[in-house]
């Protein structure tokens, strides 16, 4: 409300975890959302809430997001930890999404915020991968000795249900000239150097 009241632009962020994984093809902007659990549905209602309230508003769709250094508790992070310690490790190879790297994803949130077009927006890096590929990439990029085995996600199993394919194409930033967002691989690869070597 207080946006609509005083004319100001509303930023949301949101996932791709919208979407119910049966595509086979990486999700657009134009594709419709089907939510699978609690976290998703909560996403998605706040996007419908977005575009019903506010007149000016930018929703950002997300990936796997990958950042946060030193202070990083999410799967790349955990996954090094798991890496250096065991001769072998397992990381599930059924499920794909796109990376998305915290500062590739800020810094093109300003660009966007910069042409002045609101609206519904894919940010993600370029390329798609499942767990398993990510885990045989730090591996090569940090030289880690470990075993890395696929396994299906059953063997990992969860409390709510998950997408096969959370995968997204940043469609809209290709049709404004404006996909500069770099592949996963060479921004995971900044990351690690910089963060784990």
């Amino acid at each position: 409300m207080v946006c609509r009241n005083h004319s100001l632009k509303m930023i949301y962020i949101s996932t791709g975890q919208v979407f119910d994984g049966k595509k086979r093809e990486p999700y657009t902007e134009y594709d419709t959302p089907n939510p699978l659990n609690h976290y998703s549905r909560a996403k998605y209602e706040g996007e419908k809430i977005v575009e019903r309230l506010v007149t000016d508003y930018y929703i950002f769709r997300a990936g796997w997001m990958i950042g946060g250094g030193a202070k990083d508790k999410k799967f790349v992070a955990k996954l090094i930890d798991l890496m250096k310690i065991n001769p072998e490790v397992r990381v599930v190879h059924d499920k794909q999404g796109s990376p998305t790297f915290t500062f590739d994803f800020a810094a093109k949130i300003l660009d966007v915020i910069a042409t002045g077009r609101t609206g519904l927006y894919h940010l993600v890096n370029k390329g798609v991968a499942t767990r398993y590929e990510i885990a045989l990439e730090i591996k090569k990029i940090l030289g880690l000795d470990c075993k890395i085995i696929p396994v299906t996600s059953a063997f990992f199993p969860l409390p709510a249900d998950r997408p096969d394919s959370e995968a997204m194409e940043n469609l809209k930033l290709k049709m404004f000239g404006m996909d500069t967002m770099p592949k996963w691989q060479q921004s995971m690869k900044i990351y690690l150097e910089s963060n784990f070597k």
